[in-house]
């Protein structure tokens, strides 16, 4: 049995341990965007020296640049962040905050081989290999090493993601530099309840 528990606290949004999903399920999404599919993820934040869990819940629809999108939320121990994933097509924008700004980029389905150009031109993503992904549960997925490195001036992002369909991320790694410290954070997926 799936269980899922979250803090609604004023002046915490942190996750415990015993407050997190238990276990993993798969979506009927090649690319899980549904209403209510969440994520939690034990992410080490090098900015901040710090590691805690991070709860990532498709929560509600509203419209960037015109098209409709899915609100992700975040909710980080210190802060509620929120993204929005817009379909287009074979494409998958994920546009941060400001709905302007696009913080990741996907072509689907994710092929080995398989490269895009992301926001800008200085901005490729490419899938680097496929893989057997072991999973929390000791499960074993087919998974697909999609690496990102994009440049301009003052600014620099790297990505090193595991993608499995039908779950999402399972482990990233993503470095940025924009003008200051880098902010460098390592995720792993501890659980997932997807539609």
């Amino acid at each position: 049995m799936t269980l899922l528990a979250l803090i609604n606290c004023a002046d915490d949004h942190a996750v415990k341990p015993e407050q997190i999903l238990q276990g993993i399920s798969l979506g009927s999404s090649y690319f899980p965007n549904e209403i209510g599919d969440t994520w939690v993820y034990d992410v080490f934040d090098s900015t901040r020296q710090s590691r805690y869990y991070v709860t990532v819940e498709v929560s509600g629809i509203t419209t960037v640049k015109g098209n409709p999108a899915k609100m992700w939320t975040m909710k980080y121990p210190y802060e509620i962040d929120t993204c929005y994933v817009v379909v287009l097509d074979s494409s998958r924008i994920v546009y941060n905050q400001d709905k302007y700004s696009v913080a990741d980029n996907y072509i689907i389905p994710i092929k080995t081989n398989k490269a895009w150009q992301g926001a800008w031109i200085f901005d490729n993503f490419r899938v680097a290999g496929s893989d057997s992904v072991t999973l929390p549960d000791k499960r074993k997925l087919l998974g697909f090493h999609i690496v990102e490195r994009g440049t301009s001036p003052n600014y620099l992002r790297l990505k090193d993601e595991w993608f499995v369909p039908y779950l999402g991320r399972t482990n990233f790694y993503r470095y940025e530099y924009h003008n200051g410290p880098a902010n460098n954070k390592s995720w792993k997926l501890v659980a997932s309840k997807l539609n």
